[in-house]
Formats: C-alpha cells, structure tokens, sequence
C-alpha cells in the first residue's frame, strides 16, 4: 500500500459513512476535514491483512487532524487465560477533552434482495460477513468490553479513566448493487453504492465479451478503477476468474467500458 500512499489516504477518507450519526443508536465517528497534501505519510507494513492497513490509514489522518489525539490504538484486553478482545482506538478532543472510544469498521458489502429486510441483505461477497452480525458484535462485545474489570485495569495502566468514555464507530463501506437493478428504496446511504454484483453465470453473457478487465489485489479494493492498469481481454480474464471460483472466492473487477470509463463489480461464486 505504500505506493502512492496519498492515494489510498484520499480513498479512505472519502469513502462514505454507511449511515447518518446517530442511526441505529450507534453515532458515527466523523473524521474532520483534513489537508492531506500537507501530510507525510508513513510507510505501512504490506504484510499485514487490509483491515490492519486500513486502521494505519485513519491513524495517520487523525494524527494530521488538528482536532484529536490519539491515545490508544489496539490496545488488547486480556484476563488471566486469554485475549478477550481489542479496543481500536481512544481519542481525545483537544479542546473539550472528552475521550471517545472508536470502533473502526471498513466493509465491502453486495446486496443481496433475496432477503427480506436491509439489515440481512449486506452480505459480504464471500458470504463469510454480514452487517446484522457486526451490529450485533459490536453491540454485545466491541463496546462492552470498554467496561469490564480487566479494560478498566489496561486502561488505568495507561494513565486513562474508563469513566465518560463516549463510544463511536467509524463505520464505512463500499456497496455494490444486483446488475441493472435500481433500487428504489434503501435504508443506508446510498453514496455508498460504487458497482455491482454479478454471478459466473451472467458474466458469460455476450455483454461483457469486448471489453477489458482488471482484477485489483486486495488493498487497490480501495480505489475507483483507473486507466493505467494492466487491462486484459475478456478470454484471459475468463481464465483467472476460473480459478477465484474453484477456490469459492468473489474476486472484485475492473472493466474498462470505454477510454474514459470504469466500472467495479464483484463476481460472487455462490
């Protein structure tokens, strides 16, 4: 990710939040307005899983901000026998001084209308995540955790009080809609919809068949699609893609539909 490490900063903190503040009970840490041409960004390990990479993101932009400061980042909370869980981050206002313990979550969700409420259809693409189960995590186990005996004591250890801690997450996402369908009613944010979804089965449709392609790896997952990539026909493409579903994996997809014009889609094995 350190190439151009600008670049994916941009992308992050662009991204949209997936809902409004207080939605779901749940408020939204909003990063403040950062200059990021004024920031020297700080290689990032590469041989860490994008999630990890994504949290060095949000910790440099909010250590540029000129509103917070950081004074946790990852902090495990252990009792005698076993890890019980991991705080994020704990900022500090640095002009009220009110600390917020903040849950960082970036997801790649699709769409899925073949179940009945919004809440069960974001399903990740490999159907291994879904957004009812993170509600619910961190609900029942990400937030309380700030409180038990043992966070209290990590806590206090580091010279902080587990007392007035206001709890946030900074929930965004990338979503991808079913191929030509407009939705007409949608409970999130729908700034987050940047593609669509397709099968094996309909990527075979005489469509696709004279443009270019693109897999990104993992972590340009974070990018818009871009022109100066190494673009391969339909056939090629066809090939790779073979082996993503022998190994019951989504990949994501750049097509390029013309000089100037880029499209992202998953291509779901299930």
């Amino acid at each position: 990710m350190n190439n151009n490490l600008d670049t994916y900063l941009s992308a992050f903190f662009n991204t949209p939040y997936l809902w409004e503040e207080n939605t779901f009970k749940i408020a939204q840490f909003i990063i403040p307005t950062i200059d990021i041409k004024t920031l020297s960004p700080t290689p990032i390990p590469n041989n860490i899983r994008l999630g990890h990479q994504i949290e060095y993101l949000f910790l440099q932009l909010i250590n540029h901000s000129k509103a917070y400061t950081i004074l946790i980042h990852n902090l495990p909370i252990r009792n005698a026998t076993r890890t019980l869980g991991e705080i994020d981050f704990i900022v500090e206002n640095k002009l009220t001084k009110q600390l917020t313990h903040i849950e960082l979550t970036y997801k790649f969700y699709i769409i899925d209308l073949s179940k009945n409420t919004i809440d069960y259809q974001l399903i990740g693409p490999n159907k291994k995540d879904a957004f009812f189960t993170k509600m619910n995590k961190i609900n029942t186990t990400q937030f309380p955790l700030l409180q038990t005996p043992e966070a209290i004591k990590a806590l206090k250890d580091n010279g902080i009080s587990s007392n007035n801690i206001l709890q946030k997450v900074c929930f965004k996402a990338q979503l991808f809609s079913p191929y030509k369908n407009q939705l007409t009613y949608f409970k999130h944010n729908k700034d987050c919809i940047v593609g669509f979804w397709v099968n094996y089965i309909d990527f075979l449709n005489d469509e696709f068949k004279l443009n270019q392609f693109y897999i990104p790896t993992k972590k340009e997952w974070l990018l818009a699609p871009y022109k100066n990539v190494a673009w391969k026909n339909y056939d090629i493409t066809l090939e790779e893609l073979k082996k993503y579903k022998q190994q019951q994996k989504s990949p994501l997809v750049w097509r390029k539909v013309t000089t100037n014009i880029f499209e992202k889609f998953f291509i779901i094995w299930w």
